[in-house]
C-alpha cells in the first residue's frame, strides 16, 4: 500500500514539474504602460474640473406669507 501511494505522488509531482516548465518557457508579456498613466492624468484633470467647479448654495425655500413685499 505504502508503495502505490509513493507512486501517486511521484506521478503527481512529475505532472507539476513538466507543469511549472511549460509556464516558464511562455514568452513574458510586454505592459506598456504609458497608456495606463495617460488614461490616469485625463482622468485626474476630469476629478479636478468636477471638483473645482463652483457650487451655487441653494437658498432655502421660504412659504409665500412669509416673504416681505416691498
Amino acid at each position: 500500500m505504502p508503495g502505490m501511494i509513493n507512486r501517486k505522488v511521484q506521478a503527481i509531482n512529475m505532472c507539476l514539474v513538466a507543469f511549472e516548465l511549460r509556464v516558464l518557457e511562455r514568452p513574458t508579456l510586454t505592459i506598456d504602460l504609458s497608456f495606463f498613466q495617460s488614461e490616469l492624468a485625463s482622468l485626474r484633470t476630469d476629478v479636478d474640473a468636477i471638483l473645482a467647479y463652483p457650487t451655487v448654495e441653494p437658498r432655502p425655500h421660504l412659504p409665500h406669507w412669509l416673504m416681505i413685499r416691498c
